[in-house]
């Protein structure tokens, strides 16, 4: 629409996305991982170091694995997410020869849910999984209303069209492709059931393939009772507002303030004419992009020895599936309910929670918006035009980026 020097344009966007996607992250048929450890000089031996010998193949043939990875899929995602804009912009001419582009954009990009309100989150605050209701669908993760973000521009010729002078600024907001904006949250525990189950004591046998029928001694332990046999089952689990997680999960957890990923992108340039048949462009172009998708481990152990000290002559209550490394976790003392009577972290010499709702898990893996990258280039085009249609181009490109990993 053409009013006196304004050249005025709006529009809007409405999309509705559905992704079903059922695959496991991981091990649907389970996995099984195998080394020297139990056929080595120190097998059986929770103190040795420095182990010498043994064979992986060994060590498959008695049945005896070190990792055992399985995901478990009980339910059909249909996840759905709102993508909605709109826009006005003003190509403003307020000069022969300078003109001013203004815009403004609205961007909506809505938290995904489940059509069945089939997602989890992790709640930092009491290491329970909160689970979406129709009042909470994300769980626990917001969708900003207040994207507005402005895009401007100009260009102007100082001497009719021999020298131009160019400049731009904006933003735009688009949704991320993996994880934190879909793939994550209908997949957590109780919807996928992901085992990553490992050795807990070293050198200590702990897993068998077969079952005690088949193999009348497992080797793992001489309680038979406490021994994984085989490939981890399906978990039935009684749904309710929280749901206390799986010792032998992997969770994953969306902070509160999620946010789609942002783009800021600029430029600044100057186009002369050489002669009749030859132009050279000088140009800074940048950009930078925030709220990129992130996959951390925040649950890691902290540096040190990380083993469990327990006196002489005292019998330990830890369990055997909390080993120092469990116990040494950032969140592993999150909601506990219970501390060990008789053993202490070496490292610290703190407390070893042996009953909590994250006392035992195998990680928590946080998927946010959180990564950044800057690109920054200097860009140099020369181009001259021949006869008959021939034209020549030579450019140069000095840039510089960073970003986060």
């Amino acid at each position: 629409m053409i009013h006196g020097k304004h050249e005025l344009g709006f529009g809007a966007d409405y999309r509705r996305n559905q992704a079903a996607v059922t695959n496991p992250d991981h091990y649907q048929s389970g996995s099984y991982t195998f080394d020297q450890t139990y056929t080595s000089s120190c097998a059986n031996d929770s103190q040795s170091g420095g182990a010498s010998g043994g064979a992986g193949i060994a060590d498959f043939l008695l049945g005896l694995p070190t990792t055992v990875n399985r995901d478990v899929v009980n339910a059909a995602p249909q996840t759905r997410m709102t993508i909605a804009d709109a826009y006005i912009q003003d190509n403003y001419r307020v000069l022969k020869g300078l003109t001013l582009n203004l815009a403004l954009r609205w961007d909506l990009i809505s938290m995904y849910n489940d059509v069945n309100n089939h997602q989890s989150n992790l709640d930092l605050n009491t290491g329970l999984l909160d689970i979406a209701t129709a009042g909470n669908r994300g769980p626990n993760v917001d969708t900003n209303y207040h994207n507005f973000d402005p895009r401007v521009g100009f260009a102007y010729t100082p001497d009719n069209g021999k020298t131009a002078i160019r400049g731009a600024f904006g933003i735009t907001r688009f949704p991320d492709h993996f994880g934190a904006a879909g793939g994550t949250l209908e997949r957590n525990w109780p919807w996928f059931e992901e085992f990553v189950l490992g050795q807990q004591t070293a050198n200590t046998p702990w897993a068998a393939l077969s079952s005690a029928q088949n193999l009348p001694n497992p080797r793992c332990t001489l309680n038979t009772s406490t021994c994984q046999v085989g490939l981890p089952g399906f978990v039935p689990i009684q749904y309710s507002a929280t749901i206390v997680p799986s010792p032998a999960a992997s969770l994953y957890y969306v902070p509160q303030y999620n946010q789609p990923d942002k783009a800021t992108m600029w430029n600044f340039g100057i186009e002369r004419a050489i002669g009749a048949n030859s132009t050279i462009d000088v140009a800074y172009v940048g950009t930078k992009e925030a709220n990129l998708f992130r996959s951390i481990n925040i649950d890691q152990a902290f540096p040190g020895p990380n083993t469990i000290v327990t006196p002489k002559g005292v019998a330990s209550d830890v369990p055997s599936n909390i080993s120092g490394l469990t116990a040494n976790r950032v969140f592993s003392t999150l909601g506990c309910s219970k501390f060990s009577a008789t053993s202490t972290l070496s490292s610290t010499g703190g407390p070893v929670c042996i009953a909590g709702p994250l006392a035992a898990i195998q990680a928590i893996n946080e998927r946010s918006s959180t990564g950044w990258s800057r690109y920054d280039s200097l860009q140099v085009k020369y181009t001259k035009r021949f006869s008959h249609g021939l034209e020549a181009l030579l450019s140069y490109t000095w840039s510089k980026e960073k970003w986060t990993t």
